[in-house]
């Protein structure tokens, strides 16, 4: 991964680290895009921030547009992660809209799992359509873990274009053997 943009706020440093996605054409080895991750300079070592909501959506739009201008020409999509308090904020979808409207790339808004108590799932939902309504791409991230559960996932179904499971998630399951005869 590679840093992409910076930002020096009133506490710390923070940055976008661009992590590569290769298309899975032709033994692609060229990225086709990027995914935004946020980190924060702490004691000269860029760590996750403590409170990945505390960035406002003008110092977010910053950080975006920053990394937009240094990746490649070559690179059609950036996706990146917005925690739940900032996906239901109409602030950030504006910026999304605002960012996209000048850009040929393609963003991707990432719904984070992170449990928000203060924030129920119909009130998700309704982001989601407002993000789709307004032709913005959403993902669920990190499919069967924190709030990113079965039901939340099926109501989001008709808003988003697609689903990631985290590698991390999955755990080595006994296999059944299952005899079919016909």
């Amino acid at each position: 991964m590679r840093s992409v943009s910076h930002f020096k706020g009133e506490q710390a440093m923070i940055t976008f680290y661009g992590q590569p996605k290769f298309a899975n054409i032709d033994n692609a080895t060229t990225a086709s895009g990027y995914e935004l991750l946020i980190r924060q300079q702490v004691d000269g070592r860029w760590l996750l921030p403590e409170d990945f909501t505390a960035l406002p959506s003008d110092q977010f739009e910053y950080l975006l547009r920053k990394a937009l201008q240094a990746i490649p020409s070559t690179i059609t999509r950036v996706s990146f992660n917005l925690e739940r308090v900032h996906f239901i904020n109409p602030a950030f979808l504006d910026m999304v809209q605002h960012v996209q409207a000048d850009t040929d790339v393609t963003l991707t808004v990432e719904l984070t799992e992170r449990y928000d108590p203060n924030i129920d799932n119909l009130t998700i939902v309704q982001a989601a359509k407002a993000f789709f309504d307004a032709g913005i791409e959403v993902v669920v991230d990190d499919v069967g873990s924190g709030n990113n559960l079965p039901g939340l996932v099926e109501a989001l179904t008709p808003y988003v274009v697609g689903y990631k499971f985290g590698i991390q998630n999955l755990r080595l399951m006994p296999l059944t053997l299952i005899y079919a005869t016909a």
